[in-house]
């Protein structure tokens, strides 16, 4: 019982840490920022940075060219969503383990009652 308190206040712990975060402002997940030359026939050698994501999210694409006063609000937001992301799969982890553990405990209470009855049985056998 003390192993399933401790999972239950280690999950309870996560989940208000996952809030604050999402209180602190907007978040991109899988994205990710890139310094990008520019390719053709431009006049210039100057890079400019792209944020890049797997799904399309930027008005239907998968990239979007950033100013560069843009750019530390967007590494925020990344840094954001990384940390979400990390702490969500924290608290898949946990909630399987205190399914499990809930699971164990609930076979047992059944092996006991089985045992209870059997003794019950033996008891009257003998009598």
């Amino acid at each position: 019982m003390h192993t399933l308190e401790k999972l239950q206040s280690a999950l309870n712990l996560l989940k208000t840490k996952r809030i604050e975060i999402t209180c602190e402002g907007w978040y991109l997940q899988d994205c990710w920022l890139v310094q990008v030359k520019p390719g053709g026939n431009a006049r210039t050698d100057r890079k400019y940075w792209q944020v890049r994501s797997r799904q399309a999210i930027f008005n239907g694409k998968t990239l979007k060219h950033l100013k560069q006063d843009q750019l530390e609000d967007y590494r925020t937001a990344i840094a954001r969503g990384r940390q979400l992301k990390q702490i969500d799969r924290q608290i898949q982890k946990l909630q399987q383990q205190l399914e499990r553990l809930m699971l164990e405990q609930q076979i047992l209470e059944v092996i006991r009652t089985l045992n209870f009855k059997a003794q019950e049985v033996q008891d009257e056998d003998g009598h």
